[in-house]
């Protein structure tokens, strides 16, 4: 069997506008004063992450304000706790943006090519195709429903499923890839490909894993990559 890995954000969908208006509905709901770019402080080497538990932890306190009002709001003052709660809310918001929002929108937001690429993927049998993504994964899979895609993928791994003893591990640590694995039952595959945007974390991710590493290009038909030249 060959495994075909794909990222989520930046590589199926241009999804940032969904996880924006996921968080601009957050801040308002949690009464927070202090913007986006100082809730979410910027972390070196980080490409449109949204959902970095690191940058959320970081920015709960930057504001005296905000963090008063979290406390507040969730009767805590345990900085993972409050983090959590927040994530909460936000995946709430990004899936309702998602499902809610006009499927052609949805549509459009796909990486070039996408659709006809997965079609021409999943007519050789032989062929697993998954998702590995930072994104939580009922995220992943609302954007999927909407656009019709859920069926092409046998596997996602999420956020959720990237805690190892109770702290979260990111790409491009290869533990999502070994959660993957544990939840296909195989060991080995005959090849292993892996599609993403980022030439930094995606192309570490695929060494990592002894991967074959693609970059996905929003100018470029996906269809133009044979992935197993």
């Amino acid at each position: 069997m060959n495994l075909i890995i794909f990222d989520f954000d930046g590589t199926i969908a241009k999804s940032s506008d969904y996880h924006r208006q996921g968080w601009e509905k957050t801040m308002k709901q949690l009464n927070i004063h202090g913007g986006l770019n100082a809730f979410l402080p910027y972390e070196e080497g980080l490409k449109e992450r949204f959902d970095s538990y690191r940058r959320i932890q970081s920015g709960i306190t930057r504001s005296r304000e905000d963090f008063e009002s979290l406390i507040s709001y969730f009767n805590t003052t345990d900085i993972n706790s409050i983090a959590k709660g927040i994530m909460d809310i936000k995946e709430s918001h990004t899936i309702t943006s998602i499902l809610k929002d006009k499927t052609e929108n949805a549509v459009a937001r796909l990486g070039n090519g996408i659709i006809d690429f997965l079609e021409t993927l999943v007519e050789d049998t032989e062929n697993v195709l998954a998702i590995i993504s930072s994104s939580r994964k009922t995220i992943i899979s609302a954007y999927l429903y909407k656009t019709g895609l859920i069926n092409f993928f046998e596997i996602i791994i999420g956020e959720e499923d990237m805690y190892k003893n109770r702290v979260l591990v990111d790409k491009p640590n290869r533990f999502a890839f070994d959660q993957l694995l544990k939840s296909t039952g195989k060991t080995k595959f005959k090849s292993v490909s892996y599609i993403g945007d980022d030439d930094l974390i995606d192309r570490e991710f695929s060494d990592n894993i002894n991967a074959v590493f693609f970059k996905a290009k929003y100018d470029a038909n996906f269809l133009n990559i044979n992935i197993f030249e």
